[in-house]
């Protein structure tokens, strides 16, 4: 009696040969192509055993995709797999979801104007000159570093979130380098210009713009010991807000804004 023995090769599972993101933010799409090879040339099904509500798979290419929310903060389990139609090889990975962070921003800065009346001082405050969308301005560290023109000190209070800025009664110009860093630190920079002050800069940001002549409107026709007199207005000096200021603004406003060569 004779018998025929035929010898068959033993499946192969398939071999998942990527590695997961395992990092997505609320409110942007998060994806990931799962790849996996198959040493028998089989057609490979995807799928997802295990994951947040929401996150999907394509079955025959393995691109899964998916839209965290504010309610899905934190950890996920997931666990993908690859399916040749008789084994399973599954991928398990922790998901973090986090939101995004964003740098501050420094709204834009003219200058700051010192001058003998104010002994060659002046307080900023910090908080309305910048923006974070991710965190408290308490949180926010700054750093002033003087680059150029008379020397400068600046004495910072990070709980007031204040900085006094002193120079000696020899001051003319100077440059500092403003940063501010976040708790992620995430940093933002720009360079604030110290000035004198000129007749008609009202707001000390040492330009003569339209927002000096809105002020000068402001307190137009007021004297002395008025509540609304603003003595810095009163540029000839004699005692009321008059047309005579009107025409010496506009002269210092022509002077501190016409071109080279006008």
């Amino acid at each position: 009696q004779r018998f025929q023995i035929s010898l068959v090769e033993g499946n192969a599972a398939p071999v998942i040969i990527s590695t997961p993101p395992e990092l997505a933010w609320t409110d942007s799409l998060y994806i990931y192509a799962l790849d996996a090879t198959d040493a028998d040339g089989d057609s490979l099904i995807y799928s997802v055993a295990q994951g947040p509500p929401g996150i999907r798979i394509n079955p025959l290419i393995g691109l899964v995709a998916w839209a965290p929310e504010e309610n899905d903060l934190g950890i996920h389990e997931i666990e993908l797999n690859a399916y040749d139609g008789q084994e399973t090889t599954a991928q398990h990975y922790q998901l973090h979801v986090q939101r995004p962070s964003y740098p501050p921003q420094i709204h834009p800065l003219k200058g700051v104007a010192l001058d003998a009346a104010s002994g060659f001082s002046t307080l900023i405050e910090l908080n309305p000159l910048v923006t974070d969308p991710d965190h408290e301005d308490r949180e926010l560290v700054w750093s002033f570093t003087p680059v150029s023109g008379d020397p400068v000190t600046v004495g910072y209070d990070p709980i007031a979130q204040t900085a006094r800025i002193t120079a000696n009664e020899d001051f003319s110009i100077a440059q500092i380098h403003l940063i501010v860093r976040d708790p992620d630190d995430h940093r933002a920079a720009q360079m604030l210009n110290l000035g004198l002050r000129e007749e008609g800069d009202f707001n000390s940001d040492t330009a003569i713009d339209l927002t000096d002549f809105f002020r000068l409107v402001d307190v137009f026709g007021t004297v002395a010991d008025t509540p609304e007199w603003d003595s810095t207005a009163d540029l000839n000096s004699d005692g009321q807000i008059d047309f005579d200021d009107f025409f010496v603004f506009i002269d210092r406003y022509e002077k501190s804004n016409s071109l080279p060569g006008d």
